[in-house]
């Protein structure tokens, strides 16, 4: 049955093998996407190719992989806006018998969006992509230079692959191929014809609507990453200066300070209203400020801040059981994230004989906007960290373990071989405990990543944070895609997989729908919700404190998508319920 809706994400720079990673899952699915984002340098091979066609790309550093679309070898890069269509077809979008269909209209969104933006493109009916012709007083093999590639797939009367525009891309990159195995035609890109003014953005807009119209879709869903990573690159100077900076006590007083009192808009913001003068030592920093207003967080310095709402209160309780848990993780030299986020479930979890340990230490590589966790030089691995945390889930009992780490972009691993080593020491400790792995990103770095999936964990948990558009702002060093990447990944692996929200930090609620959507297409089986609380004046400011209704809602919605299990409230945290999480799931699944 063929959908009114279309779903439109889009995701920035992508690397290849996290965008085909989602694509699978997302075509597995029977929601309609379009996938819409830039790659970093990579060649991609098709059924088709022929080896000759790889004139140079041994010697060009760059990686060739074989994927499984039609045609032969072309390039992605930087300045090429890449369209991964996600659709289901019909009679109305193309014949399931006749793939060539489908390929001529990916042809004519191009060739219209083209149109519209006042550029003339046409077709070769010999040659599948859209073309460019400079006229007759060119010779011949100079008169037809090709724009856009087009390649894909279809599979159960699914889509995959799709199309690549060059915008503003490096065309050197093309003379170490024949690309798409035609030898007389050149490439070429807006840029390279004159059309400098059009923007990237521009060319999205006008695809998007090109798109909607050649496939007849009557409803559209946008979520937009909206930052140029160029601007914002956290591997900078300033912000690792910043980062190395910022440190925080052990004691949990910081969470004293009430939130600020901000307001959000979807609407971009504005940089002039934050000068100096207006921001003292306890208020977030111009550099925050500035990535909010860049993704269209709007916050008001001059309101009070504004105390926490009834709901969320919480009573402190500290039992025996948690009293116990809490020494012997001193003794140990453990860090508990429990204790070191300040979460407010942390003694019903210690009770239940549930508990979060962070290994790698106590300093992060990153400086997440609202994160406690301090961002000093990390101290090297700890070896007899996996054996202490063994010890103490023997020793206490613990029913359901979730093990997390600090970002340690610094290790050549990413931290993955203490996350195995940690796996191995409580499986030997404690064979009946339940082990959740809480994990970074790993820089999306697969052999890391497979590393850790291979531990073969319970729950495999790596927390998506927020929707697209404020992801960067408040994740610098995360991508969205990436952390889908991730989690499409694990599933592949065959690992029950896990992710979180963090609400009230400048998201509207459509935007948590949508990234629960996401969540739901890359087969996520469960998601926690809660609100996010500002550990001290100088982080991210406190947006809204979402309602318990609301939190009921996105409850509601996420599994009536089909997520089996949608842990939402407002001092619900990744950890909250863990074990009861997973029975819940297990039962699910038996029934």
């Amino acid at each position: 049955m063929l959908k009114d809706k279309l779903y439109v994400r889009s995701l920035g720079v992508v690397d290849f093998h996290e965008a085909l990673s989602i694509q699978n899952a997302f075509h597995s699915n029977d929601d309609d996407y379009l996938l819409l984002l830039e790659h970093n340098p990579i060649f991609t091979c098709g059924s088709g190719i022929q080896e000759e066609n790889l004139l140079d790309v041994k010697n060009s550093g760059i990686k060739v992989v074989d994927i499984d679309r039609g045609g032969d070898v072309t390039f992605h890069g930087p300045g090429q806006l890449i369209g991964y269509p996600i659709i289901t077809l019909g009679e109305t979008r193309g014949d399931l018998r006749n793939t060539i269909a489908f390929l001529r209209s990916l042809e004519e969104v191009i060739i219209e969006a083209l149109k519209i933006l006042g550029i003339q493109a046409i077709r070769f009916e010999k040659y599948t992509g859209v073309w460019i012709d400079l006229g007759p007083e060119y010779k011949y093999n100079d008169r037809y230079k090709k724009i856009a590639a087009i390649g894909s797939k279809v599979s159960r009367g699914r889509t995959k692959h799709g199309f690549a525009l060059n915008v503003s891309t490096d065309l050197s990159y093309f003379d170490k191929i024949i690309p798409c195995g035609i030898e007389q035609f050149g490439v070429t890109s807006l840029h390279e014809l004159g059309h400098t003014n059009i923007t990237f953005d521009q060319v999205i807009d006008t695809v998007t609507k090109t798109f909607l119209n050649e496939f007849n879709y009557n409803e559209i869903d946008i979520a937009s990453h909206s930052f140029d990573e160029k601007e914002y690159n956290t591997d900078s100077e300033d912000e690792e200066t910043t980062a190395s900076k910022r440190s925080f006590p052990a004691s949990r007083s910081a969470l004293a300070f009430e939130p600020v009192a901000s307001s959000s808009t979807p609407d971009q913001g504005d940089l002039s209203r934050f000068s100096v003068e207006s921001v003292s030592a306890i208020q977030p920093s111009l550099r925050l400020l500035g990535r909010l207003s860049k993704a269209g967080v709007r916050v008001d310095l001059e309101k009070d801040r504004r105390k926490r709402p009834d709901w969320m209160k919480n009573t402190i309780k500290q039992t025996e059981g948690f009293k116990e848990l809490k020494e012997l993780s001193k003794d140990l030299n453990l860090v508990s994230v429990c204790e070191e986020a300040g979460c407010p479930n942390i003694y019903e979890c210690w009770e239940s004989k549930t508990a979060t340990y962070m290994i790698l230490g106590e300093n992060c590589t990153r400086a997440c906007s609202f994160c406690l966790v301090g961002t000093n030089k990390p101290a090297p691995p700890d070896t007899n960290e996996p054996k202490n945390v063994a010890i103490a889930i023997k020793t206490l009992g613990i029913k359901h373990a979730v093990i997390t780490c600090v970002a340690r972009d610094d290790l050549e691993d990413d931290g993955s071989t203490q996350f195995v080593n940690t796996v191995n020491e409580v499986r030997k400790a404690s064979p009946g405990t339940q082990i959740e792995l809480l994990i970074s990103d790993n820089r999306g770095h697969e052999n890391s990543l497979d590393k850790i999936f291979n531990s073969r964990p319970d729950i495999l948990n790596h927390n998506i944070e927020t929707p697209i558009r404020i992801q960067r702002a408040v994740r610098p060093s995360a991508n969205y895609a990436r952390s889908l990447g991730v989690l499409t990944r694990a599933k592949e692996q065959g690992l029950k997989t896990k992710s979180g929200i963090i609400v009230g930090m400048g998201e509207t609620n459509t935007e948590i729908l949508q990234t629960l959507r996401d969540l739901k297409n890359a087969n996520i089986d469960i998601v926690t919700i809660g609100q996010y609380l500002q550990p001290t004046p100088t982080h991210l400011p406190v947006d809204r404190f979402v309602t318990p209704a609301e939190f009921d809602e996105f409850k509601r919605y996420g599994e009536s998508i089909g997520i089996p299990h949608v842990e939402s409230g407002p001092l619900v945290r990744s950890s909250y319920h863990a074990a009861e999480a997973v029975d819940n799931l297990t039962e699910k699944i038996k029934s």
